[in-house]
């Protein structure tokens, strides 16, 4: 099974890597279950270089969206270093890098070497290897948790509620909120064996397909993180 394990984890890398995806309806996707999905998962971090990553991602942290994912629990996954960026208040998103890339503004979380924590604007664009977002139960943990890029913003001192507002072209879409205890209680998650420095603690819109053009994730007094996609 570990060996059915790495060949799925390897047909989702090479997807990643062609930016091409594969159909979650068909077998093997048909028959994940949480076990199986686990170890494809697990695999899917080794072979993207993500095994000793201090960067992590926190998703599914509500029923409603555990419920569309097919998963029985919030989700927490390693990033692969090389698709992580910080500090960053300017970006650029090649669409033509990823398969159906989505943007989730997020509260990113800074763990400084004393186990100190500082806020960070955060935006992950999320990318799935299944056709459509057509994701089969349990096909989130084997996909790595949908990583594709994650930008997290300077640091700076926490707010007790973070909100954020997103602007495509100069139109609102959205505004969201999130507290910082909740993002702070959620890094739990995360195997305290494993090393730490940033944190993405999940959602605070609904997401957004990338679309061409300008958007701007404005988090008051955190700062702002702009990102043109071509």
């Amino acid at each position: 099974m570990c060996d059915e394990a790495e060949r799925m984890a390897e047909i989702l890398v090479n997807a990643r890597r062609s930016a091409s995806p594969v159909d979650g309806s068909a077998a093997p996707w048909s028959e994940l279950d949480g076990s199986l999905s686990a170890r494809v998962g697990s695999a899917f971090g080794r072979q993207v270089g993500a095994v000793d990553s201090s960067f992590w991602k926190l998703g599914a942290v509500d029923a409603e969206t555990q419920v569309r994912l097919g998963v029985d629990g919030p989700l927490f996954a390693p990033l692969d270093p090389d698709n992580v960026s910080w500090d960053v208040t300017t970006a650029t998103i090649e669409l033509s890098e990823l398969i159906a890339p989505k943007f989730e503004p997020e509260i990113g979380i800074f763990v400084d070497g004393e186990g100190g924590l500082r806020a960070m604007p955060c935006v992950e664009v999320a990318d799935s290897r299944f056709a459509s977002w057509s994701l089969p139960p349990w096909g989130v943990v084997a996909d790595g948790a949908l990583q594709g890029r994650m930008l997290f913003g300077p640091t700076a001192e926490p707010l007790e509620v973070v909100r954020v507002t997103v602007v495509h072209d100069g139109r609102e879409l959205a505004q969201g909120e999130g507290s910082w205890a909740e993002a702070v209680a959620r890094i739990q998650l995360i195997p305290r064996e494993r090393p730490v420095r940033m944190v993405a603690t999940g959602a605070l819109t609904p997401l957004f397909a990338c679309a061409p053009g300008t958007w701007v994730f404005d988090f008051g007094p955190l700062g702002e993180i702009s990102v043109r996609v071509d």
